[in-house]
């Protein structure tokens, strides 16, 4: 793994649906189609300031009412609009980026090994 794999910061997104694609020669991937258009750097945080360094993302736009007063303060101070989910990404000091900046999937490097983080919403009851 080189240095400019563990140099960038992760994206939040949501799960679209499975699909699969096929290889030259016949062979089925299976694929998860995720949703990551439109995370917003936040905040920073550094090492001077905060003891390490971070990014701050915000990810899908969320609606004014809903979202508190303290919250939507933070977001009005950083001049976006209101946002769902918001995560701290710890990252290198040359992996700093700037409040406002817009990420994407472009964002990556092809053939960049990847981790991954799901949350499984509650089902209740379900049974055995």
């Amino acid at each position: 793994m080189s240095t400019e794999n563990t140099r960038r910061t992760g994206l939040i997104t949501t799960k679209v649906g499975m699909t699969q694609i096929f290889s030259e020669d016949g062979e089925v991937i299976p694929v998860t189609l995720l949703k990551a258009d439109g995370n917003v750097v936040m905040g920073v945080k550094t090492n001077d300031k905060d003891g390490y360094n971070a990014v701050v993302m915000a990810f899908e736009d969320a609606k004014p009412s809903r979202v508190q007063k303290p919250v939507k303060g933070k977001f009005d101070k950083v001049k976006i609009s209101p946002k769902k989910h918001v995560k701290e990404f710890r990252v290198s000091k040359d992996a700093i980026l700037n409040v406002g900046d817009v990420l994407s999937v472009e964002h990556f490097i092809i053939g960049q090994a990847i981790d991954v983080q799901g949350v499984n919403i509650g089902k209740g009851f379900a049974g055995v």
